[in-house]
């Protein structure tokens, strides 16, 4: 074999390892330039649903177009094509114990790079022990008797059990045991701070509690009482007081206007006044045209649940203000 044509072979071998690109044009002259291959692809994280993927910046890329495969030697499948900005994927919902195969490339106006070498990563098997610790522990919404807690999901959990003390050392008690949040902790003093932890549980055990969080309700202010309920359609809806006799009163679980079987009551949950899926309706959070409280013949504010609408009156806040706590939804 000549020494030319051995020459030859390395140069064809050379150029058949390097990036193939979907270009028209002159790219020895600049008129294109395709970004260069991605590198670095990894599986830098692991659960039993899901896998994260990192890989390295291309400097003149557009995007990412990343292929999932379950088998090494399989078709590839695309899942994402994503910003530039974008230089990781969290691939979920997968199979548990199952072994995923990847491939990447990156592209830009003038073309894409050849695909990456795959990588592979396997998702673990379902945790057999208690679930991880709620993340996200947080309180919002407050009101002069009401806070609400929220919290992120724990992988694997079935439920999770929410204390709540006066001091950040305890003791806490029990406020709720259950599968749903967030969960509004209720019948609570004016201007006091609450302090919450919390944990999740399955069938095989409790996760540790949580860090405290805290929230302080407001200020007791019932400047509001005496006002005067008007629906958007000019029904009026009652009066704002805790006086039980009186007809007009939203205290009064027998009048027109404080029952939760009147047409004309916002405690009615089938009421265009009361239900949540009613523009016109104290407790639909979307509300439009929710209904408006007057003091003194002069607007005071939105009676909602819609916290968009300002200024704005929570109706269960109202309701434990009056006493009427058998209609907090």
């Amino acid at each position: 074999m000549s020494r030319m044509f051995i020459a030859l072979l390395i140069i064809v071998s050379i150029v058949a390892a390097s990036c193939t690109f979907s270009t028209t044009g002159n790219i020895a002259d600049g008129t294109y330039d395709p970004p260069d291959c991605p590198s670095g692809l990894i599986v830098a994280k692991q659960t039993a649903t899901s896998l994260t993927l990192v890989w390295d910046e291309v400097d003149n890329a557009d995007g990412y177009i990343l292929y999932r495969s379950i088998s090494g030697d399989a078709m590839y499948s695309q899942i994402i094509q994503s910003d530039v900005s974008d230089t990781q994927y969290n691939d979920s919902p997968l199979i548990s114990v199952t072994t995923y195969y990847y491939k990447i490339q990156a592209f830009n106006s003038y073309g894409s790079s050849e695909l990456s070498l795959p990588t592979s990563g396997t998702t673990f098997a379902v945790a057999a022990g208690p679930p991880e610790t709620p993340t996200g522990l947080r309180v919002s919404n407050p009101t002069e008797s009401s806070l609400t807690v929220t919290w992120n999901a724990s992988e694997g959990s079935k439920g999770y059990i929410l204390y709540n003390s006066i001091s950040s050392t305890g003791p806490y008690y029990l406020l709720y045991d259950g599968p749903m949040t967030p969960v509004k902790n209720y019948a609570l003093p004016n201007k006091t701070t609450v302090y919450y932890k919390v944990a999740a549980y399955n069938a095989n055990g409790r996760s540790s509690l949580s860090d405290w969080v805290s929230g302080t309700t407001l200020a007791k202010n019932h400047t509001y009482f005496g006002g005067l309920v008007y629906a958007d359609d000019g029904q009026f809806l009652g009066v704002i007081n805790d006086n039980e006799i009186d007809p007009n009163s939203l205290a009064n679980s027998f009048g027109t206007y404080g029952s939760q079987f009147s047409t004309y009551s916002i405690w009615n949950e089938y009421s265009i006044y009361g239900s949540v899926l009613s523009s016109l309706s104290a407790y639909n959070s979307l509300a439009s045209s929710p209904p408006r409280v007057y003091v003194n013949s002069v607007f005071y504010a939105y009676l909602t649940t819609n916290t968009v609408k300002i200024p704005r009156l929570d109706p269960d806040s109202v309701a434990l203000a009056i006493g009427r706590s058998d209609v907090i939804r």
